[in-house]
């Protein structure tokens, strides 16, 4: 990352943290560590600068990774599309606590491209919390809207549509498709409005600017404390 995205590695000083013995050579860690560049330099910058506390990375488990031992045998909520029996078995996580994202690589013996995904889609909970997204009327349209067109599997509708973590997991697995798959893609998998409005995020930041009539938005003016309170 240091050699070829410079300037990401730069935003990444003091946040970004790889651990195991072999992490500088295992395929699957270093495609994790390089989906970062996918992001904007400036917005991952600003995750440091609005109190993230980390980005991890390791061919370990989950539960060996960035202190998360006191999920060592937790049991996980029982979830019909998920069958992993506890966090021991779960190859990333987003800790609110902690305000930091682990992708795991030996927890689920991750290919390349799922590392990849998993470090994009764990980063974009990161997002939602230090940027106030969770909860932002986009993205609770966009799942209301989704969910009733009958377009997100199981996973992301907990209890329905506008549900809260469905919510949180959409906007998660959004900014992952749409860094690795494209706009195109990504609007085939969800709708033109919700891709938007994660591209729109993303431009406040550096990212491609999109055409005059797709610029206004109404996001926070600047990043707000997530709506979301634990408990």
């Amino acid at each position: 990352l240091k050699n070829a995205h410079p300037e990401h590695a730069d935003a990444l000083k003091g946040l970004l943290r790889v651990e195991g013995a072999d992490a500088d050579t295992h395929e699957a860690v270093k495609a994790s560590v390089a989906a970062l560049a996918k992001y904007p330099a400036g917005l991952l910058k600003s995750l440091r600068d609005y109190g993230a506390n980390g980005i991890h990375a390791g061919n370990l488990g989950l539960v060996d990774l960035n202190n998360l031992g006191y999920l060592r045998d937790v049991v996980k909520e029982p979830e019909p599309w998920d069958d992993r029996a506890s966090w021991n078995d779960v190859g990333g996580v987003y800790t609110h606590r902690e305000r930091t994202a682990t992708t795991a690589t030996l927890q689920e013996r991750m290919s390349p491209d799922r590392a990849a995904h998993v470090m994009l889609n764990e980063v974009g909970h990161l997002i939602g919390d230090v940027h106030g997204l969770n909860g932002h009327e986009d993205l609770i349209a966009s799942h209301t809207r989704l969910a009733n067109a009958n377009r997100l599997r199981p996973y992301f509708q907990r209890i329905g549509a506008g549900d809260r973590a469905g919510q949180y997991e959409l906007l998660a697995e959004g900014f992952a498709d749409l860094l690795l798959k494209g706009p195109r893609r990504a609007m085939g998998i969800y709708d033109r409005p919700f891709v938007r409005f994660l591209q729109r995020h993303l431009a406040r930041f550096g990212g491609p600017a999109l055409p005059p009539a797709d610029i206004p938005y109404d996001a926070y003016a600047t990043p707000q404390k997530s709506c979301w309170n634990p408990g």
